[in-house]
């Protein structure tokens, strides 16, 4: 699913910070299908 380049890019980040991003997304995503 290339529709999230960004959540692709960040992967060069340390583990601690890519589980805060997918969290996040996580969030935004049950936002946005709210």
């Amino acid at each position: 699913m290339p529709s999230h380049p960004l959540v692709i890019a960040p992967p060069q980040q340390p583990s601690p910070s890519a589980k805060a991003g997918k969290k996040r997304k996580s969030s935004a995503s049950g936002a946005g299908t709210r």
